[in-house]
């Protein structure tokens, strides 16, 4: 009948085992004593375990609320970004609009001129035209003809001879031109350089920076030292105090032991 429990073999023996094959073992004990010791290594295992458990469970809840929180922040840091981007697009859309409408006002107003001076020479080119026809019939009429007609012509002949008109005699200098449109290249290669470096992606929020300039420097909390290492779920080793309680309850039962089978 199992009577006894070898520690260094981690068997139950009876006396006649212990005082033979296991005569040399120094831990052999009571099998009840030995076993009321695995219950109480295992009810301590067993909380450390269910302590491991809890602590996985916080830790689980806290990774939830991060990832939620951290939801919250990217859409408000994209929000930001699109925000800035739109007002940036206004402005640049506003700027190109001015230009464009000053490019569409001058080419009404050239338009315009060239129009209106094209106008004019074409209502010269008829009146020159009908009275060279009256000349050149005059020049082969009666002198009576020629000199009564001439009389009453020369006034009409002399303002057609001074009129001055664009392409007539001399060129006449317009108001209107078509203009050239010119963009500053400095500006504009440090307008782009000030859009690539515009915005960044910081790890810490301004609200972090703000309180530790406040606060200074802190120890990290429990929760954010273990961040990001993996929860050891593994039984823990026994403490100095475990194992020397067990190394005393192994002696007595040497001692109890010693006389029966020495």
């Amino acid at each position: 009948m199992a009577e006894l429990y070898c520690s260094d073999h981690e068997v139950v023996i009876c006396l006649l085992c212990a005082s033979s094959s296991h005569r040399k073992c120094p831990d052999v004990g009571g099998i009840g004593e030995a076993a009321q010791t695995r219950r109480e290594e295992l009810k301590k295992q067993a909380e450390r375990l269910k302590q491991k458990e809890t602590a996985a469970v916080v830790k689980m809840a806290e990774l939830d609320q991060e990832l939620t929180d951290g939801k919250v922040k990217f859409k408000a840091i994209r929000e930001e970004v699109n925000t800035t981007f739109d007002d940036l697009q206004k402005h640049l859309d506003a700027r190109r609009h001015k230009l464009l409408t000053d490019v569409q006002q001058r080419e009404d107003a050239y338009v315009l001129e060239n129009t209106t001076s094209k106008t004019d020479l074409d209502k010269f080119r008829g009146k020159s035209s009908a009275h060279a026809g009256i000349m050149g019939r005059l020049v082969t009429a009666p002198d009576e003809v020629l000199l009564g007609t001439l009389s009453k012509l020369k006034a009409r002949l002399d303002d057609l001879d001074s009129e001055k008109l664009c392409g007539c005699d001399r060129p006449q200098k317009k108001s209107a031109k078509v203009g050239s449109i010119s963009f500053d290249a400095k500006s504009l290669t440090g307008l782009k350089k000030s859009l690539d470096d515009c915005g960044s992606i910081s790890d810490t929020t301004q609200q972090d920076d703000t309180d530790s300039q406040v606060a200074g420097p802190s120890a990290p909390s429990e929760t954010e030292a273990s961040e990001g290492e993996p929860i050891d779920l593994q039984p823990q080793e026994e403490t100095q105090e475990e194992a020397q309680e067990t190394k005393v309850g192994a002696t007595r039962n040497r001692t109890r032991l010693a006389s029966p089978y020495s």
